[in-house]
């Protein structure tokens, strides 16, 4: 792909746009020596630095752009020199040198979102790491380059609007460094506190941002000594809430009483967990925000959209307006994802395209190919203006216009602006076109398997009748001696198994295909269980009884010779495992059903096969060992032809 960035670094200053990442790529093809071709990369117009993780415990810097040694005032040995190892701790080494295994080991490329302080300021960047190969070298090395994708974290349209949650949630993501980092949180137009209620009885308080302090005219330290005498809560909800957000890692609001400078303040509060670098377990960033109509429908946006969409590179998040006065759906808000797919400009206010018109949902459905059926976009778009609030989002998979081979997974929630309040439609994309061309693959394979097994089946049936036919022959023959007879009827019983296997296989590849076909006719129970019957009593057993108890149940519309197979089945599960006692089969009629039960006094099956035993290929006893042989096709079989009859079949055992 070819995405258009922010540059860190421009001729001029002003900050103007390139095609960062494709020069950046013809660039880096380049570099093969070291150290001579290094000076290749200070004409990419970002910062570069090249890292070495691969010891364990040792991670060096190696290499920086001139364009980063002016930015931060380094020289190269000063950039060189620094003590790496020693001034870095070792829950960051480890995460480190898992990173050099991927990069330089794997030889993967890893890109996201992440705050740098260079020259102790907080700039967000797109960070892109790749391994680069040098002469003469055993392992690559890893470069990095950052790229801004964000000029501000502050800007007019968001600074002092306190129930702007799309903005806190950002901010605090950013967050993770203690305690510098926490200094981000100052840019939060909203008490923004910082506590640990990990442990229950011992809740601690680690930091409050400056609208707090300036509130409450605190000091830092005055505020770490002071007890939770400002809030209402009990240690049983900061028990709850601690588990929740520390452990859970769950966002809980909800609205309460706070008394900062002993007056009475109703307030939102949002836990939120805060992972900073170097600690055990998430601490908790609460923000205290003006109570509004709005703001419990705010709660389940919210969280869908700081846990799933924000700030992913992988997937777009757009919000569309969709209040009465808007018909077309114009965009709100894009992550950057979002924009990037859609040509939408890098800054965060701005949200038009370059001839000023806005993105609308009808835009998004015009990207995908519906040459094969225009009226399924026209059910879509119909099923969008008809979404409500609290209603199952609408999913669907496109291949988009005009590129061949790709597909987009859609999802549309409705939902209440994180911004406004306001209501809103968010987009979900996600590139699925690996998935669909695996799905492809596998139903090309499965095709084959059942063609496969058809002819394979077929070409067996031949031989199978002639054998069954040929042996039948010759056991009526007046010369047929007892010895002889013995040995027919020995080999016309394993030609019958043989040829009842074949058909179960035909079955099980229409079952799993979902080509099986049946001929509906009135067939009358009593009289397919008594001949059922009478054909497994020469199976029974000594001291093992079949009672047929179905009785005049009337006449049942279905495939006569599918029900015989289905009760057969059951019945001979049932005698297999039955050495002493009664197998009965009884039915009695619910309204326009028929409920048949076949019931016996074997063994039983454990409870936890009682699910399993409709899979196709499982057996109570998967053993090599096992007594009773089979395919483990019987019930799954019985399952597939009682469904595509409109019914249902279930098993209890004790």
């Amino acid at each position: 792909s070819t995405y258009t960035l922010s540059s860190m670094v421009s001729s001029d200053g002003d900050g103007e746009t390139l095609d960062a990442l494709q020069l950046n790529g013809e660039i880096c093809a380049k570099v093969h020596k070291y150290p001579d071709d290094l000076e290749l990369l200070n004409e990419v117009a970002c910062f570069s630095l090249i890292y070495d993780f691969s010891e364990m415990g040792n991670p060096k810097k190696v290499w920086a752009s001139a364009a980063w040694l002016s930015y931060v005032d380094q020289t190269l040995e000063d950039f060189q020199q620094y003590d790496f190892a020693g001034n870095t701790s070792e829950p960051i080494k480890r995460q480190m040198f898992d990173l050099g295994q991927e990069i330089q080991i794997k030889r993967k490329a890893i890109n996201l979102e992440h705050t740098a302080y260079p020259s102790d300021r907080p700039v967000r960047l797109l960070l892109m790491q790749k391994p680069i190969v040098f002469e003469g070298m055993k392992n690559p090395l890893i470069l990095v380059q950052y790229y801004n994708c964000d000029n501000s974290l502050v800007d007019d349209k968001t600074k002092g609007d306190p129930l702007d949650f799309n903005f806190q949630g950002e901010v605090c993501k950013k967050v993770h460094e203690f305690p510098r980092g926490l200094e981000l949180l100052d840019e939060v137009p909203c008490f923004a506190l910082i506590y640990d209620f990990y442990d229950y009885g011992n809740p601690k308080k680690y930091w409050a941002n400056a609208t707090w302090l300036k509130y409450t005219g605190q000091s830092m330290q005055e505020f770490e000594n002071s007890d939770f005498g400002f809030t209402s809560l009990t240690a049983e909800q900061m028990q709850f809430i601690g588990k929740e957000v520390q452990v859970e890692r769950k966002t809980v609001s909800f609205e309460t009483t706070i008394y900062p400078r002993n007056k009475l303040l109703r307030v939102l509060c949002v836990f939120r967990p805060l992972l900073l670098q170097g600690m055990e377990h998430p601490q908790i960033v609460c923000n205290y925000l003006p109570p509004q109509p709005h703001a419990g429908a705010l709660d389940q946006a919210y969280i869908l959209f700081q846990e799933q969409v924000t700030n992913t590179l992988d997937q777009t998040a757009i919000f569309f307006d969709w209040s009465p006065g808007d018909s077309n759906g114009n965009t709100l808000w894009s992550n950057f994802s979002g924009r990037v797919e859609y040509g939408l400009p890098q800054g965060r206010a701005d949200l038009h395209f370059p001839n000023g018109e806005l993105l609308s949902l009808s835009d998004v459905l015009d990207t995908c190919d519906w040459s094969s059926s225009e009226q399924e976009k026209a059910v879509i778009a119909n099923q969008l203006r008809e979404l409500k609030l609290g209603s199952r989002p609408i999913r669907f998979t496109a291949q988009k216009h005009r590129l061949p081979n790709v597909w987009h997974q859609f999802m549309f929630v409705r939902c209440k602006s994180p911004h406004t309040g306001g209501d809103t439609m968010l987009l979900q994309e996600s590139d699925v076109s690996e998935l669909m061309h695996i799905q492809a693959r596998l139903r090309t394979s499965n095709e084959l398997k059942d063609r496969f097994l058809q002819c394979v089946s077929h070409e067996l049936r031949t031989p199978l009748h002639g054998i069954i036919g040929l042996s039948s022959t010759l056991l009526v023959s007046p010369d047929c001696n007892p010895r002889t007879h013995r040995l027919l009827t020995t080999i016309i019983d394993a030609a019958d198994r043989l040829n009842l296997l074949v058909n179960d296989i035909l079955e099980t590849s229409a079952c799993m295909s979902g080509s099986l076909q049946l001929e509906f006719i009135p067939v009358n129970l009593d009289e397919i269980c008594r001949w059922v019957c009478d054909r497994m009593r020469p199976k029974l057993k000594t001291g093992v009884t079949l009672e047929n108890r179905i009785g005049d149940v009337g006449v049942v519309k279905a495939d006569a010779f599918r029900l015989q197979k289905i009760f057969a089945q059951l019945l001979d599960n049932a005698l297999k495992f039955t050495s002493d006692g009664v197998v009965a089969i009884t039915a009695e009629r619910e309204g326009a059903f028929v409920r048949v039960s076949v019931a016996d006094t074997g063994c039983g099956i454990a409870p936890g096969l009682l699910n399993s035993i409709w899979e196709f290929f499982q057996q109570g006893d998967m053993s090599v060992t096992r007594e009773h042989q089979g395919m483990g096709l019987g019930l799954a079989l019985v399952q597939s032809q009682v469904r595509a009859h409109g019914g249902d079949v279930d098993v209890q055992s004790e």
